[in-house]
């Protein structure tokens, strides 16, 4: 049974999948909301601080994130971050976060210098390391939105002829289909490991009907209905970090 929600602590929206699954395009609409603020993906902050924001400003010099990385007890969530990471290695961090003890990460640091009153955070880091991570830290106050893609999107979207050009990180697809269902699976176990309420988002059903998919996590979350302007651009407070974002008009 999961423990009761402290109404005072930050919320957390954790957005679990695998890459190229849509979560740049769900977070970027969930934080149109007033009480969201979108994170973006919080692992990548251990892995370099340098990182551009989605305001085009690198964190060190963005006006929100640099206050952020001074908080040395700001505990952001660990994650698969390096493609260089062996197989053998990522399993043997995922059952060192599995055994670990829980740290809460203090997201409150985050709603401080936030200009719209929050209460609930995206953290899109999506990986079943990520996952683990912030269940350990944040067990009484997490939301998960398990999204998904049809398989064959997924390759094309590692293949295009964009990616290939700007050199950006290309996966063979037989690769992409071993990871996408392991993932997928490491993920259904811990949710249901730690016994945590989560729902399944499809892309396609993104896309097609986002309005509906949205009042649907509204109602999962237990926030109000609003109306959301999807043509209207994401106000100054979006400082996401990593995911898409210079491939939207944000």
């Amino acid at each position: 049974m999961i423990l009761q929600k402290d109404k005072n602590d930050i919320q957390i929206i954790f957005i679990a999948g695998y890459g190229h699954i849509g979560s740049t395009i769900l977070e970027k609409y969930l934080s149109k909301h007033e009480e969201i603020f979108a994170l973006g993906e919080s692992k990548h902050l251990t892995f370099n601080k340098n990182k551009t924001c989605s305001c085009k400003k690198k964190v060190a010099y963005c006006n929100y994130w640099k206050h952020i990385v001074k908080y040395k007890n700001f505990k952001i969530l660990n994650g698969y971050v390096s493609g260089y990471i062996s197989r053998f290695n990522y399993i043997l961090k995922l059952l060192k976060l599995f055994f670990s003890k829980e740290k809460k990460t203090n997201y409150n640091i985050v709603k401080k210098y936030t200009k719209k009153k929050i209460r609930f955070i995206t953290d899109s880091s999506k990986d079943p390391l990520a996952l683990i991570d912030c269940i350990k830290k944040n067990k009484k106050n997490i939301y998960v939105l398990f999204c998904k893609r049809d398989i064959f999107d997924i390759i094309k979207s590692y293949n295009n002829k964009k990616r290939i050009s700007n050199n950006l990180d290309i996966k063979k697809p037989f690769i992409v289909f071993l990871e996408y269902y392991l993932n997928n699976f490491l993920i259904f176990l811990i949710l249901k490991t730690y016994n945590i309420k989560f729902i399944v988002i499809h892309n396609y059903e993104l896309r097609q009907n986002p309005l509906k998919i949205l009042r649907k996590i509204f109602n999962f979350i237990k926030v109000k209905n609003k109306f959301i302007n999807f043509k209207s651009k994401v106000n100054e407070n979006y400082h996401s970090i990593e995911g898409n974002i210079n491939r939207f008009k944000m």
